[in-house]
Formats: structure tokens, C-alpha cells, sequence
């Protein structure tokens, strides 16, 4: 319902040079009341204008869905008619060579089981160590994998499930020692869906593809 965003979103994905050559999806999420279906309504006007993508699908949910189960499920049914998949949320601005990064990634480790995703953002800024690096850690900004990979996604519904076969090592390590905090999501309800795809993703010893320089910038928080 932030229609300047999602146009924001749109025409830094469209100044990808591979735009033009890519199947773009949107999952449109449904209001809560009538002042959020008016916005909804709003973006979805916009959408139906967009130009430039190789095929466009626009996909109205009649419902407010909510932000996991929007997400998961169009995944999923993304999936269905592909191998492969690029995630934004409606406010993730991509660099021009976003898409080319992605997709040569895709690519190049679609026969290693150990890589699982592929980031397009890091916190961190490190050009000297090359143009990517590896971690267990996944970031839902700007993303990417493959559908033999997110069959291992679980969305889990309580956090005893979540932190089942992990122990106090593991745990630590997926918080980085104590300076990524991310655990704490499971209290919510319903559980994210990035920290189940963390989780998953460290219970299968998944590695994470990220650049050594940022290629998102998240204009949403």
C-alpha cells in the first residue's frame, strides 16, 4: 500500500539492462479496512501501467493475506513454472547491474548444494576482499535461489520447533555471537519468514553468496 515506493522499486529494477528479458511477478497484498484498500488500490493502478519486463503477471490477492503468507506462497507459486527466482519486497531499490550479479550466481552454483541463496545487500563494505564472500547468513533484501533449494524452507509456527536439534553453540552462531539478535524473531507471531529461511538454510549448512558491496538500498525503514 506505498505506492511511491513500489515505483521507486520498479524503475530501479527497470534500468537493469536485463529487465527487459526477465518474467516479472507481482503479489499484490489486499487492505484491512477501507482507508489501506484505497492505497492497495492506488499501487495496483499503477502496476497494471508497467512497461518493459519481458512478460508481466499481476497477481490481486481478494484478501489481506499478510506479509509471510503473501511472500511464502507466491514463492511458491513462482516456482511452479520456474527453476529459479529474484525476491524484492516493494521497497528495495536495486543497482543497474542487480539482475546480471544474480543471475551469473544463479548460474554458477545452481549444481552446489551447499550455496542456498544468493544476497544482493551486505552490511558490510569491503571491496578489497574480492567481489563476494560467503556466510550462513541469508538477507531478505534483494534475493535470490533455486527451487530444488527452497523445498528445504520451513515456515515455522513456534519457536521450540524452530530451535529444535540446534544447540547453545549454534545458536550463538547464528547470532553471530551475541551481535546479530536475530533470534529473537521467533517471538513473534506468525514467525518471519527470513529468520525460518536462516534457520533452515544453517540446519541443511547452507552458505549464503552476498557481494562485497552493497547492491540494495531498503528506502522502507
Amino acid at each position: 500500500n506505498r505506492l511511491d515506493n513500489t515505483q521507486a522499486t520498479v524503475e530501479h529494477l527497470l534500468a537493469n539492462p536485463l529487465a527487459s528479458d526477465s518474467i516479472f511477478y507481482v503479489f499484490s497484498d489486499g487492505g484491512k479496512d477501507d482507508a489501506s484498500w484505497k492505497k492497495v488500490q492506488e499501487v495496483r493502478d499503477y502496476l497494471h501501467t508497467i512497461k518493459g519486463f519481458k512478460e508481466i503477471h499481476i497477481i490481486e490477492r481478494p484478501e489481506n493475506y499478510y506479509l509471510e503468507r503473501n511472500i511464502i506462497e507466491g514463492i511458491e507459486e513462482v516456482l511452479k513454472h520456474h527453476e529459479t527466482i529474484i525476491v524484492l519486497e516493494d521497497d528495495i531499490c536495486t543497482s543497474p547491474v542487480f539482475l546480471e550479479y544474480i543471475n551469473r550466481a544463479l548460474q554458477k552454483y545452481t549444481d552446489h548444494p551447499q550455496v542456498m541463496h544468493i544476497a544482493g545487500f551486505t552490511n558490510l563494505d569491503i571491496p578489497e576482499m574480492g567481489d563476494t564472500y560467503f556466510t550462513h547468513h541469508m538477507s531478505g533484501w534483494g534475493w535470490a535461489t533455486w527451487k530444488n533449494k527452497w523445498k528445504y524452507f520451513t515456515h515455522y509456527t513456534t519457536k521450540e520447533e524452530a530451535l529444535q536439534g540446534l544447540n547453545e553453540k549454534d545458536r550463538m552462531k547464528l547470532e553471530y555471537n551475541g551481535n546479530f539478535t536475530c533470534l529473537k524473531s521467533l517471538d513473534k507471531n506468525p514467525i518471519p519468514w527470513d529468520i525460518c529461511w536462516e534457520i533452515s538454510i544453517y540446519k541443511h549448512k547452507g552458505l549464503c553468496l552476498h557481494p562485497t558491496h552493497t547492491l540494495i538500498q531498503n528506502i522502507g525503514i
